[in-house]
This record gives C-alpha cells, sequence and structure tokens, in this order.
C-alpha cells in the first residue's frame, strides 16, 4: 500500500499509555488475588429479599380481590360519547350543505362585454384560439363592420407607414 500510496491515515487516533502492556499482568493479578471473583458467583443469595409472611398473605389477598370484582356490577352509561360525536357531525355537514344551497347568491352570468380588449388580444396572440380569415370576415359582417366606415381623410400615408413600421414586427410584410 506504501508503495501506490494510498490515501489512509497511518495513525488510529487511539493513545495507550507508556509500559501499560508491561504492567498490565502485574496489575491484573494484584486485582485477582485481592477480590474474591469465584464466591461471589458462587454464592447463593441473589440479593432480592421477599417481604415477611409475603406466601402466607398471598392467596388471602388475591381471594379479596377477586371477590371484590365479583361484587361489583359492569356500569354501561347511558349516554355513549361516540354516538353524541356522530350525530353532531351529521348535524354539521347538513347545516354546510343547506346553507351553501339555498343561501349562496346567484353569481352574474358572464359575458364577453364583462372581459377587457387587452386580455382576449393576448389570449388570441398566444394562440388559444387560432382565427382564419373566413371566420374574421364572418364576424365582422355578423357585427356589421366594415372598414368603410372609418374616417381616413386625416390620416397621410407617411403616419400610415410609421406606425405599421413601429407596430409591425417582420418589416419585409410591409413591401409586400
Amino acid at each position: 500500500m506504501k508503495q501506490q500510496k494510498l490515501p489512509y491515515q497511518q495513525k488510529s487516533g487511539f493513545k495507550v499509555p507508556d509500559n501499560f502492556f508491561e504492567d498490565f499482568e502485574e496489575k491484573m493479578m494484584r486485582s485477582v488475588g485481592e477480590k474474591p471473583v469465584l464466591n461471589d458467583a458462587l454464592s447463593t443469595d441473589s440479593g432480592f429479599k421477599v417481604p415477611e409472611s409475603y406466601f402466607e398473605d398471598l392467596e388471602r389477598d388475591i381471594l379479596l380481590k377477586v371477590e371484590g370484582e365479583k361484587k361489583g356490577g359492569k356500569l354501561v352509561s347511558l349516554f355513549n360519547n361516540t354516538k353524541l360525536y356522530y350525530a353532531a357531525a351529521v348535524a354539521a355537514v347538513f347545516i354546510s350543505i343547506v346553507s351553501t344551497v339555498f343561501f349562496t347568491p346567484v353569481s352574474e352570468s358572464y359575458s364577453i362585454d364583462g372581459l377587457e380588449l387587452s386580455a382576449i388580444e393576448q389570449y388570441i396572440d398566444e394562440g388559444y384560439i387560432n382565427f382564419n380569415f373566413n371566420e374574421i370576415s364572418a364576424f365582422m359582417a355578423e357585427e356589421d363592420l366594415a372598414f368603410d366606415d372609418f374616417n381616413t381623410s386625416g390620416l397621410s400615408d407617411e403616419q400610415v407607414l410609421e406606425y405599421l413600421s413601429e407596430n409591425i414586427e417582420d418589416p419585409n410584410l410591409l413591401y409586400e
């Protein structure tokens, strides 16, 4: 690995005190000699104590608890809270349905007159509606719109060309 120079740490980060392993055996033998290890493991005393007269009173205590349960009957409530919650939920749903059906105001009918002209133009420009020449001419005929009604006497050719050059994206269309 050293020849390939792989990136790893040479030191593990753990430190052992000086002479730890040399003195270890000696310290271990001293601690074993001081404490009687086998005597603790083989002792019969578990460290737990049973209270005095526990087993004599155990049978009597169990019988008292069993008899006490038999004397008391099961108590059934007349008013069940879960049924009350279900009824309240049904009433709330019913009230909300009735209030939305009967108390909502009648909405206005929508017409094209309520829309702004710029919104309609933007809708057509973005390609949501595709009109061809026949549809536009049919609409103009239905609405009695004609280009003959416009007063063009105040417009000069220069004003028309200036307007078209500012508002038409492709100037080649002017010369066709």
